[in-house]
């Protein structure tokens, strides 16, 4: 995870001064990818706050997004960018995924998703995350 927070502090704002709250979604951020990599459903849906919304994910596609399928296997992430909006951070990720074909090797894939985060109190939260809501 050092990696990811290493090469991102090089991309965020050429110099400009890092704020608490910016860390804060940065570190949710972190978390979440990492809990996305680990296939760790608990811990992913502890980095979410969706509220009761009418739009929020079910529990178990939320579970699904975390713990994915047996093939591809989540292998690692990387945190792009990260932007201030008008409710929180936007942050681009890059998914990767390693599609075992059976042969002894397989293929890499990679998902760009943008995730949205809000405080919830003291705590930076996902808000929402495209591809997320399944019927």
């Amino acid at each position: 995870m050092l990696a990811c927070a290493l090469a991102l502090s090089a991309r965020i704002a050429n110099g400009a001064p890092r704020t608490n709250d910016q860390i804060g979604a940065l570190d949710a951020a972190e978390t979440f990818g990492y809990a996305w990599a680990r296939r760790d459903a608990e811990m992913g849906a502890a980095t979410t706050d969706f509220g009761q919304s009418e739009g929020s994910p079910r529990p178990d596609a939320l579970r699904g997004y975390f713990v994915g399928l047996s093939s591809p296997h989540h292998a690692a992430f990387a945190i792009e960018s990260i932007k201030r909006t008008t409710g929180g951070y936007a942050c681009a990720l890059t998914l990767y995924d390693y599609l075992y074909a059976g042969h002894g090797h397989g293929d890499y894939g990679a998902t760009k998703v943008t995730i949205n985060f809000a405080k919830r109190g003291d705590v930076w939260k996902v808000v929402s995350v495209p591809g997320l809501y399944g019927a």
